[in-house]
């Protein structure tokens, strides 16, 4: 096999990783009332208390108007409360409700347990260069200019 070959082989395999360990996550989250998108929203809230809704929509990869929607449900839900930025009345920030704060161990915990079944069997060498790979990965991405999409000449994925 080419080396290109094997590139795209490669990619589409881990887009694939990817779709399928996130429709699995949701799946285990969805008897909380989550879906795997308003769980990484709590994970962000998590790590950085207090987010604008823009600023979650920007880490989240969505649009607005979808984190809105989000944070309605986990507001509705008792997850998260919103509260005027005091800089910006038109913006609101977003906070986890004491009752999340307390929810948040169990939840952790069943993503630590979704995470050793997906990497059952390996060792920790094998881990450790995938993690560098996908660093590397990441890295070259994170560097890379966007390119409008007409002017890529193939599918990098």
């Amino acid at each position: 096999m080419s080396q290109s070959a094997l590139i795209a082989e490669t990619s589409f395999l881990l887009g694939d990783v990817t779709r399928l360990a996130r429709m699995r996550f949701d799946a285990d989250v969805a008897s909380d009332g989550l879906s795997g998108a308003s769980w990484r929203a709590l994970g962000l809230l998590v790590r950085e208390d207090g987010q604008t809704q823009a600023a979650l929509a920007r880490g989240l990869a969505v649009s607005r108007v979808a984190v809105g929607e989000m944070i309605d449900r986990l507001e509705r839900d008792g997850w998260v409360i919103r509260r005027a930025d005091a800089a910006d009345r038109r913006a609101w920030r977003i906070y986890l409700t004491p009752s999340a704060w307390e929810r948040m161990p169990a939840l952790r915990r069943r993503a630590q347990e979704f995470q050793a079944r997906c990497f059952a069997g390996m060792d920790e060498t094998t881990i450790a260069q995938l993690k560098s790979t996908l660093e590397t990965l990441h890295a070259r991405l994170s560097a890379m200019e966007t390119a409008p999409a007409h002017d890529l000449e193939e599918d990098p994925c």
